[in-house]
């Protein structure tokens, strides 16, 4: 990571890391530029690796859509962000504070009352 520091200070590129070199401000060092590098990487892995798991896991579960992928790979952009959402490896989403009363889910909230949303819960509304 050092190394590829040094080459995008030295050759900036249209990426996020020598956005990250060139336009921060206050600049960022070396090696707080080598940390962020390496957990956007472990990041980016872990997320891609689990969810390649995830949405194989799905197919072989729905042979039926594996069959519609094999016979039109057409598909498969849209297969992706359905299986995206489908099967989300993120389990807690965002946390949100109210700022009023509110009723979610036939449950009344105070205003300042914390919501975290779970994920694989919202992504399965039959409504939407």
């Amino acid at each position: 990571m050092r190394r590829l520091v040094a080459d995008k200070r030295a050759r900036r590129t249209d990426d996020l890391l020598s956005g990250l070199i060139h336009d921060a401000d206050p600049p960022l060092t070396d090696a707080q530029l080598v940390d962020i590098a390496t957990v956007l990487l472990g990041a980016g892995h872990e997320t891609t690796a689990n969810m390649l798991g995830l949405g194989a896991f799905a197919l072989l579960e729905h042979p039926g859509q594996l069959g519609a992928l094999r016979d039109d790979p057409g598909l498969i952009d849209d297969a992706v962000e359905e299986l995206l959402r489908y099967l989300s490896i993120i389990q807690l989403g965002v946390s949100r504070v109210t700022t009023e009363p509110v009723t979610v889910g036939g449950v009344d909230l105070p205003a300042g009352a914390t919501v975290v949303i779970a994920t694989p819960e919202v992504n399965r509304d039959e409504r939407h």
